[in-house]
């Protein structure tokens, strides 16, 4: 058994409790938590079991989100309420003071670490001399606070609820104190839930209890996340069939044995590694290739017993894509449903001058999204581009990926000049042990849906009939990127995403947008162009500036959905005038919200995509 339990922690019970019951649960021995939970806090404790414990000591530092209370007028030795009084009094704080200090508390600040803590000073943990009554120098530590929003305040009770977005190592109890200091009053943590460690959620945490339930039924495997969740925020590669040995060895492997599924990587870069889709570890970018950091190697269940397959270049996965993934979950359950595509960035020329719709991360993330359960990504060399119909079937499907079954659409065609076709899967097929299935083609409103049509229409700007034939609306997908930081100085800050000349891309010009992030969908307004009032660049960018979202999303992954084209591109007089249109932009934009012209493109966002949270907007 190798992955990751999300266990929503009870009172009462330390982290150290957690591992030790699940222990008892699981009957094994290699488990380990992720980063201790106070007894009375409650909330997200990620758990690593079997292989992945590898990772504990790598993943202690992720970012955290917490719901706190907070009573002002109370310090205690401990910092929380459970611990002894040491000063009381009459505290006059308002809403306005508290929202007027929280400013002062985000960004990069210093901690003194309490001495009820479990960090240790000269070998001995801190809150085992303060239980001693002794007291000892401790250094201030640097955490960053991402995040500091009120929720609620009793003036009467002069109590608070806040939500802490913050580094790891972070104490929410000294934060508290801290705040108290800062107001005069002094204060105290009065309760604590953790809602979110990295991008694992309290909404996908299950109780020891249900994790009981789940064993005694057998069907614990499927409420369990794979081992590479944990790196979620490191880019993927796929290491090609020819370099097996070499990774299995633990040797580096050069560039030519791996294909990028999320973009360029840099020099010191980590990325995760797969091999037929099974995650094999975290590799490092060096100048000679990608050296093994820390391997994860598969459980022997975890191996696959064959693979469905489709093949092609999928630019889009549209709703005929779409059906074969269907079928073929119906028809081969037991199989690795597989997307075979090819990487033409390495190929010649002549054959990547051509734009497509969605960039190899963003099939990538679509193609998982969909349930696919792994992506096969080849590099299109001379030799593939040269393979025989038949060869194709042999070396490539059946040798390399040991295809059971293979799903295509009529108009497939593969091989040396695309000789390869539906009818000679049909009659040759089952020559090579694959079973394969041609479906007829899917249409919408009297068009066949394809690639092609979808490009076709792109070009036209009509993004209402993309999103008919694909089930959602177009996107963007990529890494947030520092900007000039022109839109904070206006009050109308971005998040910028650096888009690739090989992207088919919409008029440019502002657009509704939904924005998801961390799990979470944000409303906003995307502007696509080269911002020709404030830059003579003449780079191609995507500027969205989200309407309920105060935190920095930088260096981390978003996706970008355009639901509607609301004005074109100008050029303004100056920056004056460049705000105001902008603010006319965002009104626009939000009345629409108000009189629920894109609640069906949310729906479709949140089912295509496996989202369930809902808007926190207004």
């Amino acid at each position: 058994m190798r992955g990751i339990l999300i266990i929503n922690k009870e009172v009462g019970m330390t982290s150290f409790d957690v591992v030790s019951k699940l222990r008892r649960i699981l009957k094994t021995k290699k488990i380990g938590h992720t980063g201790t939970l106070d007894p009375e806090a409650t909330g997200v404790l990620p758990v690593c079991i079997g292989s992945a414990t590898k990772a504990v000591e790598m993943l202690k530092y992720h970012t955290k989100e917490y719901i706190a209370g907070i009573r002002f007028g109370l310090v205690t030795d401990t910092q929380d309420i459970h611990g002894t009084v040491l000063k009381e009094q009459e505290s006059h704080v308002t809403r306005e003071m508290l929202q007027q200090m929280l400013p002062t508390f985000t960004g990069v600040i210093e901690q003194l670490t309490p001495m009820y803590s479990a960090r240790k000073v000269n070998g001995h943990k801190l809150c085992d001399l303060a239980r001693k009554g002794i007291t000892v120098e401790r250094a201030t530590v640097p955490v960053t606070i991402h995040e500091l929003e009120l929720l609620n305040f009793d003036e009467e009770k002069q109590e608070a609820v806040l939500r802490v977005d913050c580094s790891g190592g972070t104490y929410i109890r000294t934060l508290c104190n801290d705040l108290g200091e800062m107001l005069g009053c002094g204060a105290c943590m009065t309760t604590l839930k953790r809602t979110r460690v990295g991008d694992f959620l309290l909404s996908e945490s299950l109780t020891l209890g249900e994790v009981a339930a789940f064993v005694e039924k057998g069907t614990l495997p499927i409420h369990m996340m794979d081992t590479d969740r944990l790196f979620s925020d490191k880019k993927r590669v796929n290491v090609v069939e020819r370099a097996e040995k070499y990774l299995l060895n633990g040797n580096t492997l050069t560039f030519d044995e791996v294909v990028l599924l999320d973009g360029e990587t840099i020099p010191g870069e980590q990325v995760r590694v797969y091999f037929r889709h099974l995650f094999f570890g975290v590799f490092t970018h060096t100048a000679d290739g990608y050296k093994p950091y820390r391997m994860f190697f598969p459980e022997p269940d975890e191996v696959s017993v064959g693979r469905a397959v489709m093949i092609g270049k999928f630019d889009g996965l549209h709703k005929g894509h779409q059906s074969l993934l269907e079928s073929m979950k119906e028809t081969h359950p037991e199989l690795c449903k597989t997307l075979v595509t090819f990487d033409f960035n390495r190929a010649k020329e002549e054959f990547r001058k051509n734009q497509v719709l969605f960039t190899q991360c963003e099939r990538t993330y679509l193609a998982e999204s969909l349930g696919f359960d792994e992506i096969v990504t080849y590099p299109f060399t001379d030799e593939l581009r040269n393979m025989s119909p038949e060869a194709f079937l042999e070396k490539l499907l059946r040798e390399e990926l040991q295809t059971k079954a293979l799903y295509a659409g009529e108009n497939f065609r593969f091989g040396y000049e695309r000789r390869g076709d539906a009818a000679f899967l049909r009659e040759h097929g089952a020559e090579y042990g694959i079973e394969c299935h041609v479906l007829p083609e899917v249409c919408s409103e009297d068009k066949v849906i394809s690639s092609t049509v979808l490009r076709e229409e792109m070009s036209e700007n009509d993004l209402l009939a993309i999103r008919k034939r694909m089930g959602f609306p177009f996107f963007l997908r990529g890494t947030v990127e520092y900007g000039k930081q022109l839109g904070r100085t206006i009050g109308i800050p971005t998040v910028n995403l650096n888009l690739s000349t090989m992207k088919m891309l919409p008029e440019r010009g502002v657009y509704a947008s939904i924005t998801v992030y961390r799990g979470k969908l944000y409303y906003g307004m995307t502007n696509i162009g080269l911002n020709p009032t404030v830059s003579d660049e003449r780079v191609l960018k995507a500027e969205t500036h989200l309407f309920d979202f105060h935190g920095d999303c930088y260096k981390e992954s978003i996706s970008v959905f355009l639901l509607a084209h609301t004005r074109k591109e100008q050029t303004f007089s100056g920056m004056e005038e460049l705000l105001s249109r902008l603010k006319a932009d965002e009104k626009e934009i939000k009345e629409h919200i108000e009189y629920g012209k894109y609640e069906a493109f949310t729906k479709e966002i949140t089912d295509v995509f496996g989202l369930d949270t809902a808007f926190d907007y207004f």
